[in-house]
């Protein structure tokens, strides 16, 4: 048995998954978390020499852009009266 066949084999804690998990999920063994690395330079994650990368990503559509544009704009206006109060005072 390789090395990566043997870290491959342990990565998996042998303690049930937490509640809630998916199915199939196992929680990290300590001898798998040698698999996990990270590039300090850039703050990317690895999973045995393979990038982790995040695939779900939110989108806002048209009506929540507009939306928080509006969030932005009230708060805005509402912090400049506070604001030139405590320049003036």
């Amino acid at each position: 048995m390789t090395l990566s066949e043997h870290f491959e084999a342990n990565s998996a804690s042998k303690s049930h998954p937490r509640l809630g998990w998916p199915k199939g999920v196992q929680p990290i063994s300590i001898e798998g978390l040698d698999l996990l690395g990270i590039n300090v330079a850039s703050g990317r994650l690895y999973w045995n020499g393979l990038e982790l990368v995040a695939k779900n990503r939110v989108c806002l559509g048209g009506l929540e852009i507009w939306l928080a544009v509006l969030a932005t704009m009230g708060t805005l206006l509402q912090a400049i009266p506070v604001f030139a109060d405590w320049i003036l005072h």
